[in-house]
């Protein structure tokens, strides 16, 4: 390996200290050692940091003062010694006449590439700026402070070590001052005079988890919530059964972990909500981001309606209904329709006439021109729900519901406020409860008599036939879009709230392992629920089998109503679909209020009035929905709100990255967050696997896109009734699929009248901005004729008050940098 020093002959010594031999670790063998260290290695293997200080002004370019002394510090530094004067004039920026008063030069290198040139960020920061002293009297003495190994983790985003990095001018006497160790700084800022970045430690203002568990469980109470109860078991059971998991599995490779991956990246990386995070990239494109808020807001105003019911439930489960629901003496029961399933068994054993009704067994005919309704039923839509008889037609406010929804508006503004520190307290409860009542549901399913018959049906009937159907792998990738809720916003949000080194790659592989496990235990625990049903009334599996609302509400509670103990499983069954729910509720709400408070620091200490104004606005929204007509609207927004727009979101997402910010930037990206890949095995499948790049670059963007295209796929009129679901029901309902990607261009416009405003460059409008955290380094591999170009970039956001960001260098002056550590108990002014 050809070693490059970065200085000149003249220039190649390190003098020591006698008070520099108190550092620890590394550095130790750097500065101690006889140009080796413990291990053998040349000094610049072990640890690429080197410290040059020179208090020039007397003319010389040798150290003098306390800083003169040591043996055997030019071997120290003699693999420095093999370029030329010429070739460092030419290379090396740093370059300057020997008089020239530097008074401090500090070079640090961020190791772990096994060079003995810095690089990085680092690398072209050397380039093109000065680390200096402040001015200060002529040969004054220096006095210095150690960090001993510190790791500057709020600076360049990847491992680097100081040594020696402050000096400070003093009129005192030379000091040594070891009260500053890794563990006592608590912040370190730097800024640029004229040059460089300017960056702040940010992790005192934003949010943070208290701890990277808090984490996991908050994206996966995000991810797994109803429909992996409801909706994946009857998936399976029409598409092949066991079969169904083939392309599932295939789909959750192929879509679900690289666009789960992607998206934790970027809010890890970035630290920002999506708005902000795509308006830096391009501030024509902060559309995006207001799309995936938008999708995830209109999942909130009605999905919270189908917690509300659930809490109807739960009130019933407590106030005695486990007892009344599945008969048909109760007074919202219609005696002419209703049918006790608890007593169908005494016409099991006829062949014709099958159905027990008021008293005698009754053959179909008897049913003919009525719509017969199980107890069960009944008390879902006559007692919880109460419909009218369509869409537009609104006579009464159902007080159950609304109560329901208001209760559970106040419960998730509450967590809402507290920030990211109460989520993850809540997820304690509402996450890992499921998993345990869900455990405990499947095996008290397996051990009731008919369960075998259910599992049949769900996973051991397999029809390979249906592996050739489009419409297979249709469902099974709208499913795992769905069920992983892709493309709202949810995991960039959320993992902005992460420390820079966390291992997102590990987090979302965790989530998309629950979400899967989530969905196969569930829906086997529901079939062997449906199997029980089936013995009970005496008729196979298919024929007690619904799916979505009935499942849930009808079908279940009737299975549970034969079991020992009604109420406790009843109770259980509910608690486990409202923790479901609402830590999916709490997440969507979380991604408007974040988005909206990133953009109004002057709230920044008022987050309650951002949360109440928003929750109080969606349940404005989402009123109608408490109509005697809001099960139709329900009914609209589940099937509209976020199934063409959340693929078309996450297409656009992965585009963005993939052709605009780049591949090969996200790539460094990653890997300065996860560092280098541990060995082979990792390098090939783990998270700089080169199989994400090419997936964000062309399989993603594809499935998205055919995703899109199958789920704008309708019948009309909606069920087939016309009746209920009038023209206005579709018109309405595509106005609502298409809002979140209205938001591309709506804001694409506001961006470009923001620019006009502040008289900003308009090419400025498709130009990475200065905010980006890779952008000094994205900077520094530019060539010369890019480089002007940046100079038409604001150097702020709409929001800001004062520059930010990036700043771009001063050609006739390279600027000075300051560095300032905080601890408990000293401020060390800046250098």
């Amino acid at each position: 390996m050809t070693e490059r020093p970065f200085f000149s002959e003249s220039r190649r010594r390190i003098f020591h200290h006698p008070h520099i031999s108190e550092g620890d670790g590394k550095e130790e063998g750097l500065l101690e050692g006889e140009g080796t260290t413990s291990t053998g290695s040349p000094p610049a293997q072990q640890l690429h940091t080197l410290v040059m200080i020179d208090d020039a002004d007397n003319g010389s370019e040798e150290p003098s003062g306390p800083l003169r002394g040591g043996d055997g510090s030019e071997k120290r530094l003699e693999w420095l010694l093999k370029r030329t004067e010429d070739e460092r004039r030419k290379i090396d920026p740093l370059s300057s006449s020997p008089a020239q008063p530097l008074h401090t030069l500090v070079m640090i290198d961020d190791a772990d590439n096994d060079s003995e040139e810095p690089s990085g960020p680092l690398r072209d920061r050397l380039k093109r700026s000065r680390f200096t002293a402040e001015p200060g009297p002529a040969a004054a003495p220096i006095s210095l402070i150690s960090l001993s190994s510190f790791r500057m983790k709020h600076f360049f985003s990847r491992r680097l070590f100081v040594f020696l990095a402050l000096a400070r001018m003093s009129g005192e006497s030379s000091k040594y001052d070891t009260s500053i160790t890794e563990k006592s700084v608590k912040k370190i800022s730097i800024e640029s005079d004229k040059n460089g970045s300017t960056e702040k430690d940010d992790s005192q203002e934003r949010d943070q988890w208290d701890n990277q568990f808090e984490f996991l469980l908050t994206i996966l109470g995000m991810s797994v919530g109803l429909g992996n109860i409801w909706r994946f078991p009857m998936r399976a059971y029409e598409n092949g059964g066991s079969a169904f998991l083939i392309p599932y599995l295939t789909c959750a490779v192929l879509f679900g972990l690289p666009a789960m991956y992607l998206e934790a990246a970027l809010g890890q990386y970035h630290r920002k909500t999506p708005p902000i995070l795509f308006r830096r990239i391009a501030p024509i494109l902060q559309g995006v981001g207001w799309m995936n808020v938008m999708i995830a807001s209109l999942v909130a105003v009605y999905y919270i309606l189908l917690i509300g019911w659930i809490a109807v439930y739960l009130v019933g489960v407590l106030t005695g209904h486990v007892d009344h629901w599945t008969h048909c003496h109760n007074s919202w029961n219609d005696a002419a329709t209703c049918i006790d399933m608890s007593l169908q068994e005494k016409c099991a054993q006829n062949s014709t006439a099958r159905t027990y009704f008021h008293g005698s067994c009754h053959g179909e005919e008897s049913f003919e021109g009525k719509k017969m309704m199980v107890a069960t039923e009944q008390y879902f839509m006559n007692y919880v729900v109460k419909p009218s008889t369509g869409f537009i037609d609104f006579n009464t406010i159902n007080f159950k519901s609304l109560i329901g929804v208001v209760v559970c508006w106040l419960f998730t503004a509450f967590i809402v406020l507290k920030g990211a520190k109460y989520m993850g307290k809540a997820s304690y409860v509402t996450v890992i409860m499921p998993y345990v009542l869900v455990v405990i549901l499947f095996f008290r399913g397996i051990t009731l008599e008919g369960a075998s018959d259910g599992l049949y049906y769900y996973l051991g009937k397999p029809d390979f036939d249906k592996l050739f159907l489009i419409g297979t792998w249709s469902a099974a990738l709208k499913q795992m879009c769905f069920s992983l809720s892709i493309g709202y916003g949810g995991m960039i949000t959320l993992a902005s709230y992460n420390k820079p080194k966390n291992n997102c790659f590990r987090d979302a592989l965790v989530v998309v392992i629950g979400d899967t496990f989530m969905s196969l235990i569930g829906g086997a625990a529901v079939f062997s629920t449906l199997g029980f049903l089936a013995h009970q009334r005496g008729v196979g599996v298919p024929d007690v089998v619904q799916s979505g609302l009935s499942l849930a509400f009808v079908v279940y509670p009737e299975a549970m109503s034969h079991m020992p103990l009604p109420w406790l499983w009843s109770l259980l069954f509910f608690v486990m679909l409202f923790c479901l729910g609402i830590s999916s509720e709490i997440v969507f709400v979380e991604i408007g209020c974040a988005a909206i408070h990133d953009q109004l620091p002057s709230l920044k200490n008022r987050k309650y009035v951002i949360v109440t104004i928003f929750c109080f606005v969606l349940f404005l929204l989402g009123i109608v929905m408490c109509t005697d007509g809001g099960y139709y609207w329900f009914v609209m927004f589940d099937e509209y709100a976020a199934g063409v727009s959340a693929c078309l979101a996450i297409t656009v997402e992965t585009v963005v990255i993939a052709y605009i910010y780049r591949n090969k930037n996200q790539a460094k990206d990653m890997f300065e967050m996860l560092g280098p890949s541990k060995n082979f095995f990792t390098r090939i499948f783990g998270q700089h696997s080169f199989y994400f790049p090419l997936n964000w670059l062309v399989i993603t963007p594809v499935l998205g896109s055919a995703l899109v295209v199958l789920a704008s796929k309708r019948d009309y009129p909606f069920e087939g009734d016309a009746d209920k679901y009038p023209i206005l029901f579709d018109i309405l309902g595509w106005t609502v699929c298409l809002i979140p990607a209205f938001m591309m261009p709506i804001f694409a416009y506001v961006a470009y009248a923001q620019f006009k405003a502040e008289n900003y460059d308009l090419r400025g409008l498709f130009m990475k901005q200065l905010q980006l955290p890779s952008y000094p380094r994205i900077y520094a591999e530019m060539d010369e004729e890019e480089m002007n170009k940046q100079k038409i970039l604001p150097d702020r956001e709409p929001w800001d008050s004062a520059p930010t960001g990036f700043t771009l260098p001063d050609s006739t002056d390279s600027g000075d940098i300051r560095l300032e550590v905080f601890t408990d108990s000293v401020h060390v002014p800046s250098i």
